[in-house]
């Protein structure tokens, strides 16, 4: 029997780009999304079962602070299920942008499923010898045929490289801060309020629409920020006074912000 060929990819728009490129040619048996974005919340214990209790709850507790964030946690179980089907002998490639989200990702992974006989492969997207442009921070950044081109490019995870890794998650999960970002190629933990000056100086005196608010915040980041992100800390910002967020009438969370 041939091993399955699985592809992993770190979000629903890369999932989406990798299940295109399949029609067009791609070899691959199957479609993974991981969904978690361990750029942000607690993550002191996401290998044991009592860890992922842990992330479960953020996640919970993140889809309670607001409607537009309601499925989160539905997603967060689906992608848990995709993890935990991969079988020992199956050959599993990893699409890794350049991204703290992405690598993040990765090292959760390797490190969840560390325990079964995983055939390793990735994609290196920043890679120049890819010929794609060298600051592809995500899948999704590329068109389905790119991602065929690409897949020349697929090569085995070196032991080392696993280790590297695996260090990674391990040395996050101690440190455990409220958000990791990318700083000169390395994974770095930031406090809880990192964020919250950069996010304020896109708030201006006069009423603003949430969601252009929030894509000129993602635009301008020096640093990947999700919607997610942006949200729960303006919530955040709102409890503690420093903004005011005024639902409409449909109680959806695409109302206006201004300074209070």
């Amino acid at each position: 029997m041939n091993e399955a060929m699985i592809h992993i990819a770190f979000g629903d728009s890369a999932a989406g780009c990798l299940r295109q490129a399949i029609k067009l040619g791609l070899p691959g048996d199957a479609v993974i999304v991981s969904r978690d974005d361990f750029t942000q919340g607690p993550i002191s214990d996401c290998i044991s079962d009592g860890g992922l209790k842990q992330r479960v709850k953020f996640w919970q507790n993140l889809e309670t602070l607001h409607p537009v964030l309601e499925g989160i946690f539905d997603q967060y179980k689906s992608t848990l299920k995709g993890i935990n089907s991969i079988d020992n002998g199956s050959k599993v490639i990893l699409w890794i942008g350049d991204s703290a989200h992405d690598k993040m990702a990765t090292a959760w992974i390797l490190t969840y499923l560390a325990h079964k006989n995983v055939n390793w492969y990735s994609v290196d997207l920043a890679s120049p010898d890819n010929g794609l442009d060298n600051n592809v921070v995500n899948l999704a950044m590329l068109l389905p045929k790119q991602v065929v081109a690409a897949n020349a490019h697929v090569k085995s995870l070196s032991e080392s490289s696993i280790d590297e890794y695996l260090d990674l998650w391990t040395r996050l999960s101690i440190e455990n801060t409220a958000f990791r970002i990318k700083k000169e190629n390395e994974i770095h933990s930031v406090n809880e309020n990192y964020h919250d000056e950069f996010i304020l100086s896109h708030i201006t005196k006069k009423e603003q629409f949430l969601g252009k608010l929030i894509g000129s915040i993602m635009k301008n980041a020096n640093h990947r920020l999700t919607d997610i992100t942006i949200e729960s800390r303006l919530l955040l910002l709102q409890s503690a006074k420093k903004i005011k967020v005024q639902l409409n009438m449909a109680n959806v969370f695409l109302s206006k912000v201004r300074l209070r």
